[in-house]
């Protein structure tokens, strides 16, 4: 789950999901890439009230499988395997859910049971 402590003005990302799970039926082979939502919901606390996603478990990020690898980099063949999904998860979002990322920042990137995800994109993420 993810708690949101500082709501913002606007919320970007329950949006978004609500706006992707119209296409996850989609046979594009970069859908099994996008990690999912399947709840949300809100909650008082003393600061006010937080929305709450319920999400798929979290996978282990780039940066954190690089720690725990003994090779000073990444073998070729699994960074070949890392952009193809990467890059099918993007052309998913891009042909079939009409999304694109205009942030500041990079998208959110992890690896699970041998498959990359893309986890988030930021504010104004769909159009």
């Amino acid at each position: 789950m993810k708690v949101y402590i500082h709501n913002s003005v606007f919320h970007r990302e329950l949006p978004f999901y609500e706006h992707i799970a119209t296409h996850m039926s989609s046979d594009h082979p970069g859908r099994d890439n996008i990690r999912r939502i399947h709840d949300s919901f809100t909650v008082a606390g003393p600061d006010g009230r937080h929305i709450v996603l319920v999400q798929e478990p979290g996978c282990i990020s780039l940066f954190d499988l690089k720690e725990r690898m003994p090779e000073t980099r990444f073998p070729e063949g699994m960074v070949k395997a890392i952009l193809t999904e990467l890059l099918q998860a993007l052309d998913f979002l891009h042909t079939e859910c009409k999304a694109v990322h205009t942030g500041q920042t990079l998208p959110h990137i992890q690896m699970f049971d041998g498959l990359v995800y893309l986890l988030t994109l930021d504010r104004h993420s769909f159009r």
